[in-house]
């Protein structure tokens, strides 16, 4: 993914909590001209200037800032997806996980009326990535209640037994839209999913036998309705990991960088090798730098 830059303008509350926030983590920082800090981690280069201006580089500043400052920069509008109506009922649909070592994959589909579409936008409802993990689990009781909505939750046996039966992600993810857009979707129902494979005819063969209208786009949660499904299945995600960290006594992490491989690291030393595939999605490259570094510590 190409590098993007962020920049925000901090007060000196923000200021202080950013730095006491990084302080804290897994940031190494340096010394740059003019700056109060600079700091590199978690796939990201933040520096503060003592005017205030935060500059976050990385492959995706927004996450970053939405989890450390909870709030994202200010960005154009991005056009409406081609052909979607806006006069009409949508089913949205989105996923989150997929690129997260620990922890399950979450699919979820919402169904939408055109007047309740701007409500989404009013309300703060957008793609999950920029939203903080704390106003995600506010956010999503609340659509929930509201929303006829499916979620499908895959936790790692599961999913683990499908990816061995499947051998690709895609088609785990077109199994899964099936059942949670089914739910929802009569013959004729427009639906809008962000689009998660190159072909996009491995989605409409999965749909097929529901006789929907499929939108596939890249950046679908541009679309209200998709937005809210990424909440949905950001929250059924966010869920799913504590669940797992409860029941096995281990903090664990999301993503599948450093902080998810200690995480891998902690429960392997505490459960086993053999425990992993309970909460783990065990093709990722990580499960064999575990085996390379040794099994258990």
């Amino acid at each position: 993914m190409p590098q993007q830059t962020a920049v925000l303008k901090l007060d000196a509350s923000e200021r202080e909590r950013l730095e006491a926030a990084l302080q804290g983590g897994i940031f190494e920082f340096r010394s740059v001209p003019h700056a109060v800090f600079s700091a590199k981690g978690d796939g990201v280069v933040v520096t503060l200037y003592r005017s205030g201006k935060l500059v976050v580089q990385g492959a995706d500043p927004t996450a970053f800032t939405a989890r450390y400052l909870d709030r994202v920069p200010e960005e154009k509008r991005e056009e409406p997806i081609a052909g979607v109506p806006t006069d009409r009922e949508l089913i949205g649909g989105d996923e989150s996980g997929k690129g997260d070592f620990i922890g399950p994959l979450a699919v979820a589909a919402i169904r939408v009326a055109p007047r309740d579409l701007a409500r989404l936008t009013e309300g703060g409802v957008m793609d999950s990535k920029k939203i903080s993990d704390k106003k995600i689990l506010q956010m999503g009781p609340a659509l929930r209640a509201y929303f006829p909505h499916a979620v499908e939750v895959l936790e790692p046996p599961e999913y683990n037994a499908a990816h061995a039966r499947l051998r690709n992600v895609n088609l785990i993810l077109a199994e899964a839209y099936e059942r949670v857009v089914g739910e929802l979707a009569e013959p004729g129902s427009t639906v809008v999913i962000d689009q998660f494979a190159r072909d996009k005819a491995v989605l409409n063969r999965a749909l097929a036998p529901l006789k929907v209208e499929l939108f596939q786009a890249h950046r679908a949660e541009r679309n209200p309705a998709v937005a809210a499904a990424s909440v949905l299945a950001r929250e059924a995600f966010l869920l799913g990991l504590a669940r797992l960290g409860e029941e096995f006594g281990v903090d664990l992490d999301k993503g599948a960088g450093d902080p998810a491989q200690a995480a891998a690291r902690r429960f392997v030393d505490l459960h086993g090798m053999e425990q992993l595939p309970r909460v783990a999605k065990v093709h990722f490259a990580n499960t064999q730098k575990l085996t390379r570094d040794g099994g258990p510590g």
